[in-house]
């Protein structure tokens, strides 16, 4: 995602031909006023910084219970999650396609969970994906990407990713997680702003 100046916000997911899910915090400026639709561009489908379609977006949803003056004063990133609606749909490829959210029926085909109500199947939908959000004992990887910064301190132009565990909440206690987060860590990897954690099916 870019502002209109061309300077790159954050990263996000397709979930949908006309829906990105993101971090909320993206969605806002460095005085912690919500960034308009007007003021937000979509880029997909390449590893490089040009992209292959653009769009803009007619609608930004960030979730009631998220708060920025707490993510920037205290660090506190709960519901940190935003939906933006775009204006065209997109062009599915084989480079720009749609991730599959947990609780969805697409993700019941592929896990071995039981029939029933849907709270029963997204609670084990839960449990396999992410051991109850860290709090059982098990470990789940998947890989998280963006242009974000590196090691060597600047932002790559090159898309870049990497594999990272969930990670149980005792071995997370000093993060302060809450039940909308969970723990997940790599060895010498790091994600943020917008950084979604994928996994193959």
């Amino acid at each position: 995602m870019t502002s209109p100046e061309g300077d790159y916000t954050g990263g996000g997911s397709i979930i949908s031909p006309t829906w990105i899910l993101t971090a909320a915090h993206n969605m806002f400026d460095d005085a912690g006023l919500q960034l308009e639709p007007a003021h937000v561009k979509v880029h997909v489908g390449t590893r490089r910084s040009i992209s292959q379609q653009a769009r803009d977006v007619t609608e930004i949803h960030v979730h009631h219970r998220y708060n920025q003056t707490d993510a920037g004063d205290n660090n506190n990133y709960a519901y940190d999650i935003a939906l933006l609606h775009l204006k065209e749909s997109l062009t599915f490829s084989d480079k720009i396609r749609p991730v599959c959210l947990p609780c969805t029926k697409e993700v019941t085909d592929f896990l071995p969970v039981p029939a029933g109500k849907w709270q029963i199947q997204c609670k084990d939908q839960d449990r396999i994906l992410t051991g109850f959000g860290g709090s059982e004992p098990r470990e789940v990887s998947g890989y998280v990407s963006g242009w974000g910064v590196t090691e060597r301190g600047r932002p790559s132009s090159d898309l870049n990713y990497g594999l990272i565990s969930i990670k149980s909440r005792d071995q997370c206690q000093k993060d302060n997680l809450d039940h909308s987060q969970f723990c997940a860590k790599g060895d010498g990897v790091d994600s943020c702003a917008g950084g979604k954690i994928t996994d193959e099916l």
